[in-house]
């Protein structure tokens, strides 16, 4: 999702995608390091870190998410949010800078009050979860099944 700096280049190929603000990859940016092999346990690191330089590259990284998350609640109109994987540890680490993120990127005349966002049950296993959904349902359709029939 282009949330981020258009300015970035993204591994996928576009520019400016939201990943690359809430990931380890905006946390090591944040603390003036190089970017990360591995931006997820970059970013698990960081999120365990004590040090006050590390509690605010968090904080950066949970605002971006909740501005996004606001973006999306705008799009999609959804009644609650739900977050899984990194999403949930930036949450229970930065939790008012998620909230003012949040707050700040919802259009205040769709609703009353936002929905609320919680954590996924299906905990860590959230995008591994989802993304095997997506994957399901490109082959569990009628033109995925037929296609599977021919092969």
């Amino acid at each position: 999702m282009p949330f981020g700096d258009p300015a970035l280049d993204c591994p996928c190929g576009a520019r400016g995608c939201w990943d690359l603000e809430v990931d380890g990859r905006a946390m090591a940016r944040a603390l003036r390091r190089p970017p990360p092999r591995d931006p997820r346990t970059a970013a698990e690191e960081i999120i365990a870190s004590p040090a006050p330089q590390a509690r605010e590259a968090v904080a950066r990284a949970a605002r971006a998410l909740g501005r996004g998350m606001g973006a999306l609640v705008n799009a999609l109109d959804p009644d609650a949010v739900t977050l899984s994987g990194l999403a949930v540890d930036l949450a229970a680490t930065a939790p008012d800078a998620l909230a003012a993120g949040y707050t700040s990127g919802l259009m205040r005349y769709r609703r009353a009050a936002p929905p609320p966002v919680r954590p996924s049950t299906l905990g860590p296993r959230g995008p591994l979860t989802g993304a095997a959904d997506a994957a399901f349902d490109v082959l569990l359709t009628e033109e995925g099944l037929d296609a599977w029939s021919r092969a």
